[in-house]
């Protein structure tokens, strides 16, 4: 399909030509890569190519929102965004792996560098077994989440006397609270977990990010529609506050000063990512 030849585009051309243009280009934009050794320059690259793929899903709702805009361009925009979620979240993780086998790898000295293969197998166990683990958790909260959402005070608690009305609304809310809250708490034990295995075993047993995908598609895909809807309204209530953090903490970290003196690196990533999102598009075929 037209969304599938797209993102396979986008994703193949912008990766790779990240890599190899921070390898070639990187010593005159990216000053702090000439003294690091290949697998650290290496390293550098890998995760810059995963940033140049991925994508914001939210500003891209946002602004089809703004314009009410509808049709099969739209439909194949949106279809790509949900799909490069997938796609980035599954190869930062991977690459996650990579630049910490790479590093450790180049740390070592006096090595002879024979267990290449080995260590390249243990990598991809490691990340499969990370992807499955934070896929069936993801699915174990997927099929949770409506469940507690759903649930509710009975039907005749809101027709309580008028002098316990005051009461009944406090409930109320504070069930719906504890509901919500429910989500944020979960969350911040995923990335809490995630900090305190790279700190005691060196690498950690689930990814958040991969568990919170796949617990919003069960969610929204294997629910009743009302427990789905409810879902949806739920996780739509906490967007807010959680973007006002988010852009917030965006703002205050933006320094003019380090903007201005990283200037060239900021000229590569932009311009590079930018060429390379323009000769991705149309790789894999034309939009039909």
């Amino acid at each position: 399909s037209a969304a599938v030849s797209v993102l396979t585009g986008l994703v193949s051309v912008t990766w790779v030509a990240s890599v190899l243009s921070t390898l070639a280009l990187g010593d005159l934009f990216l000053p702090f890569l000439v003294d690091l050794p290949l697998s650290h320059r290496i390293s550098a690259a890998l995760l810059i190519a995963c940033l140049a793929v991925a994508r914001s899903p939210s500003s891209a709702i946002a602004i089809i929102e703004e314009l009410h805009a509808k049709g099969p361009f739209t439909t194949t925009v949106l279809t790509v965004t949900v799909l490069m979620d997938v796609v980035v979240v599954l190869l930062f993780a991977l690459t996650q792996l990579v630049v910490n086998a790479l590093t450790a790898a180049g740390e070592a000295e006096g090595g002879e560098g024979g267990g290449g293969a080995a260590a390249g197998a243990m990598l991809l166990l490691a990340f499969l077994k990370q992807t499955l683990l934070s896929v069936v958790a993801g699915a174990l909260l997927g099929f949770a989440y409506p469940l507690v959402v759903y649930a509710r005070l009975p039907d005749g608690w809101c027709r309580t006397p008028a002098p316990l009305a005051p009461l009944a609304l406090l409930v109320g809310a504070l069930v719906a609270f504890a509901q919500r809250a429910a989500f944020l708490l979960t969350g911040f034990a995923l990335f809490f977990g995630e900090e305190y295995d790279e700190v005691t075993r060196g690498a950690a047993r689930l990814n958040p990010l991969v568990v919170c995908m796949v617990t919003g598609f069960i969610a929204s895909n294997f629910s009743s529609v009302r427990k789905a809807r409810l879902f949806h309204a739920s996780v739509t209530d906490l967007s807010g506050p959680v973007y006002l953090l988010f852009f917030t903490f965006t703002g205050i970290t933006m320094d003019l000063g380090v903007l201005w003196r990283n200037r060239s690196a900021c000229i590569l990533l932009f311009g590079s990512r930018s060429v390379f999102i323009v000769l991705g598009s149309p790789v894999c075929g034309p939009l039909r």
